[in-house]
This record gives structure tokens, sequence and C-alpha cells, in this order.
């Protein structure tokens, strides 16, 4: 019969992608391979294997990944950290009518606590920009920018909880419970948790979540605020990866 018939789609692409490695194997040269969303119809357990598979190839061959899946971007990241290779990313996206517009680096949602600081920098730096052009046509206009990068700031304390303070015992994108990591969490203190829900607690009072009708335009953070909540946040990630030895 034929392979399809009897295979189950995420099966198919297993095959399709194990051949795939064989023929690399066997090609003389070292030539670009490249693969177009590997991973769609793979189970979690899958797609650590192709992403393991994929970074112990790309020591010996350039790669390029084409992806929509935020999650096997993490994992890439996960498996070129734990055997020091180069790994680069950069987004495809859309802007109105124009299409493909390339930028450095991952979209926000897979990016890891290291890169939102780095957009969240960006962020302030652009909020900047606009005040010295005086571009922002209104107070509102200001507010809703100041509130939507306290939105991502938030999230991004989210994620450093997940990553950093947690050492990825528990992620919300993965099945597993990575229980080898349990031994980082016994330094834990009562001034880590005071940090995260101070910061926590300042981003959700901001944040466009909360409609607040008595909350004056001048009761809002400054962009220098801003700035100094998001180094905030460096700094406890650095202060713990280094007590950590990381």
């Amino acid at each position: 019969e034929k392979t399809r018939s009897v295979l189950s789609e995420g099966e198919q692409k297993i095959v399709a992608l194990a051949s795939f490695f064989v023929l690399l194997d066997v090609l003389p040269g070292k030539s670009t391979a490249v693969l177009d969303d590997p991973v769609t119809s793979l189970d979690h357990q899958w797609r650590e294997v192709v992403a393991s598979r994929i970074v112990e190839e790309a020591k010996s061959r350039p790669i390029t990944v084409f992806t929509h899946d935020p999650f096997f971007c993490m994992l890439l990241s996960e498996c070129a950290d734990r055997t020091g290779t180069a790994i680069e990313y950069k987004t495809i996206d859309k802007r109105g009518s124009l299409s493909g517009i390339v930028s450095d680096g991952l979209e926000w949602g897979a990016s890891k606590v290291k890169e939102r600081v780095s957009i969240l920098r960006n962020d302030a730096a652009e909020l900047r920009r606009k005040r010295k052009a005086d571009a922002f046509e209104s107070d509102t206009e200001f507010a809703w920018a100041i509130t939507s990068c306290y939105s991502r700031l938030r999230a991004a304390w989210e994620r450093a909880v997940e990553e950093v303070l947690l050492a990825g015992v528990v992620s919300r994108a993965e099945r597993p419970v990575h229980t080898n990591s349990l031994r980082h969490l016994n330094d834990i203190t009562d001034e880590d948790i005071s940090v995260v829900n101070e910061n926590m607690s300042k981003c959700s009072r901001v944040t466009e979540a909360h409609d607040d009708p008595l909350a004056a335009p001048s009761m809002l953070p400054t962009i220098e605020e801003f700035e100094t909540d998001v180094e905030a946040l460096a700094t406890w990630v650095k202060k713990i990866n280094k007590r950590r030895g990381r």
C-alpha cells in the first residue's frame, strides 16, 4: 500500500525528515540545507527530536529553517545553547499591503527574556524619538503608547518568572515538568518575590487591561520611568543568573 494510507500525517512527516537527513549524510559537500515548517503535524516529543537533529547538522553545514511556530524556535534556541551552536533569527512580516518586511531577531511571542529586554529598550528609544519629533498628536495617543509598552513589560516579567526564577521547571509551552532543574529553586528569596510583585503590580496598574476612567494622563509613567522599569527587569535577571553561575 502507499505510505500515506498506512501512516498518519505526522508519521509521514517523520519518515520524510529521516530520509532527508540520511540524504544529507551521504551527499558530498556541505551546501546549505533548507527546511520549510518541518514540525507541522508533530507532537512535542518529535519536535524536540527534530530541533536537536537540525542543530546537530548545523555544526557541519548552514541550515535555514522557515517556521511559523514560536515554540519550535524556543526548542532550537535551547538546543543551540546546550551545544554552543551559533543561531541567528530573522522575522519576516508585513506592513499594510507590503509583505516580506525582514527584521533581525524573533517576534515577541517567541523571544526569551534577554531578547524581550532588548525589544523593550528599542520601544523606549522609539518613544523618545517620537517625543523629540513632536509626533504624538495628542496626550491620548501617548497614553496608548506607554500603556502598550507596559503591557509588554508585564509579559516580559511573566516570562522571566518562568524562564529565570523557576529555571524553566514548568513551561506553559511544554507538557513535561523539568524536575532536574528543581535544584536551582532552593535559593529563591523573599526579596526576589517582592521585586516581582512590585513590578508586576505596577505594570498591571498601568496597562490598558484595566479601565480606569479616573486616571488622568499626568498620572501615567513617563518615558524615563519606563526605561528605569525595563532596567529593573534586566538587573533582576542578571542578579539571579549570576547567583546561579550562569
